[in-house]
């Protein structure tokens, strides 16, 4: 798919007087977090922006909120453009297709190799570590000046997708954004904090009754388990609160999948 070039993309956000922001339905730490910097991006350049979406943000999440997110219930009236982030199709928002389908100029970033680039105006690059390093250079294009708020949700974006800057998808850009980041002041720590050290009881339960389960395969190449309705009811946890058991098990010696 060719993409459309950046500036052009820039030119058609900043001439629009309100815009749309749609990502995927339970959305991680790249979604909200790339999503909400558009946002806050655009509002900077006294455009009316929100980020629609059809779920609640998950509990260690919401402090990337920072009054961007409007449920699709809540949300009136069409915006001059509509962004899709961190998805390609619409598959991805089934309750909010019609925001999509009835903005005059649509816009998709994405990162996702599968994305299939439905909006008038694409930019996927599939070798980028996280839609977040997109929409960064987005930002940046825009000419609007990086805050700590804006920070907070690009360095999300980009150590959620990296896996802590730990998965193969990490590049040096992932690394020259973040110093770029430093530079506003922000506190990576807190927001490291808040991601990773911020856990309810019910969640380390969960993921102890998940792995208990776990079983292997090929030699113990692969290892499996699940979260079931049962265990979440016995824990007092929710489906959200499953995030990072795959990242437990792939921790083990020896496991490739």
């Amino acid at each position: 798919m060719k993409n459309d070039p950046l500036n052009k993309i820039a030119e058609t956000l900043l001439g629009a007087k309100s815009v749309d922001i749609l990502t995927h339905e339970n959305m991680d730490g790249d979604a909200i977090g790339s999503s909400a910097a558009l946002c806050l991006a655009l509002k900077k350049k006294g455009i009316e922006s929100r980020v629609i979406t059809e779920d609640d943000t998950a509990e260690y999440l919401q402090f990337l909120e920072k009054g961007c997110i409007v449920r699709a219930q809540d949300a009136e009236g069409t915006a001059d453009v509509c962004a899709i982030v961190d998805c390609g199709d619409a598959s991805r928002f089934p309750e909010r297709v019609k925001y999509f389908k009835n903005a005059p100029v649509t816009v998709c970033v994405d990162h996702h190799a599968t994305s299939e680039g439905a909006a008038d105006l694409n930019y996927v690059v599939p070798d980028a570590a996280a839609a977040g390093e997109l929409v960064f250079d987005l930002i940046k294009e825009m000419g609007t000046e990086l805050d700590t708020d804006i920070a907070e949700e690009i360095f999300a974006a980009i150590v959620t997708d990296t896996g802590k800057f730990m998965f193969q998808n990490t590049t040096k850009k992932s690394f020259e954004i973040v110093c770029e980041l430093f530079d506003t002041g922000f506190d990576h720590y807190e927001v490291s904090k808040m991601l990773y050290e911020n856990d309810p009881s019910r969640k380390i339960r969960l993921h102890g009754d998940a792995v208990s389960r776990a079983e292997s395969m090929c030699g113990g190449r692969l290892m499996y388990t699940s979260a079931t309705k049962e265990m979440l009811e016995r824990n007092g946890a929710y489906m959200e609160d499953s995030e990072g058991i795959v990242s437990i098990l792939r921790s083990i010696k020896g496991v490739e999948i």
